[in-house]
């Protein structure tokens, strides 16, 4: 028999075909199981929706919708362990891509929901920061006041009108605590 390649050969180029495969094609593979995912999460199933986002924040670590995806199932979650679940991947993703405003601000979400009203300000802040929107500032106001920082609370409510001037939920908040 005169093969040019050995059954041997075959199956190590098979199997390199494949790893390269899969690293080329993870971005997309990794989209597709967000979008499964979503199904999943619209037909009310957040723990098979939760899975296919873990699955793709795995194969895919620089995904921000997917990163996003399981910090907002967190934040829907009653579990403190689901909600610490959810920090966790947006802690990870944060560590890689530190100028993502959504993540800080659905972090400052879970960290509401813990009461660790310190840690939601830092968040929201952040996010104001990145984003100069009204409603982070408004959020970090929140924060403040209810870590005790009624100054810093009024502070962030003026910023947030400093960027819209007629931003309801900030103007409500100074005039509420003034």
């Amino acid at each position: 028999m005169n093969e040019p390649f050995s059954r041997a050969r075959r199956i190590v180029v098979a199997g390199i075909s494949l790893a390269l495969s899969a690293w080329l094609l993870r971005s997309p593979v990794a989209q597709a199981l967000v979008s499964r995912g979503d199904d999943y999460l619209y037909a009310g199933n957040r723990y098979q929706a939760l899975v296919h986002y873990r699955r793709s924040f795995a194969l895919d670590p620089d995904s921000e919708i997917a990163a996003d995806r399981i910090v907002f199932v967190a934040a829907l979650q009653r579990s403190r362990a689901e909600i610490a679940s959810g920090i966790a991947a947006a802690t990870r993703y944060l560590q890689r891509h530190p100028r993502s405003a959504e993540l800080l601000a659905d972090r400052g979400l879970c960290y509401l929901k813990l009461r660790a009203f310190d840690a939601a300000y830092l968040d929201f802040y952040g996010a104001a920061a990145l984003q100069r929107k009204p409603q982070a500032y408004t959020f970090a106001g929140w924060a403040a006041l209810r870590s005790g920082h009624p100054a810093l609370a009024k502070h962030m409510w003026q910023n947030a009108l400093h960027v819209s001037h007629d931003y309801r939920p900030a103007l409500s908040a100074l005039e509420r605590y003034r």
